[in-house]
């Protein structure tokens, strides 16, 4: 298995693309004949960049820089959750002091006649 030095016909979407890098598998299958001015048999399991990506998303494979992505969102979200967990946390007691300053003391209660 090798990258193309050339541009290929991908035997997985068909196209050729002159921005696309491609795998040639070194395998030979029995693909279609794409028809056109000129038939092109599809006969050598080559496939680009895209459709090899596309694949690997399939079967939960990713490109590192969008694990890293992944992993920074979560630790954002992760801080902003602890930033709000803390106000909150401040605000329960907070309510917890008014309310009590707020129930009657022993002396304060009224007396039962």
């Amino acid at each position: 298995m090798h990258v193309s030095e050339r541009t290929e016909h991908c035997a997985a979407c068909y196209g050729q693309y002159g921005d696309r890098r491609y795998v040639d598998f070194e395998a030979a299958y029995d693909g279609p004949v794409l028809e056109g001015a000129i038939k092109v048999a599809i006969d050598d399991l080559v496939i680009c960049e895209n459709c090899l990506t596309a694949a690997a998303k399939m079967i939960g494979l990713v490109k590192a820089p969008d694990l890293v992505k992944a992993l920074d969102d979560e630790r954002a979200k992760s801080h902003a959750d602890h930033m709000k967990m803390g106000r909150l946390e401040r605000q329960i007691k907070d309510l917890k002091a008014a309310l009590a300053a707020e129930e009657p003391t022993p002396e304060e209660e009224p007396v039962a006649a």
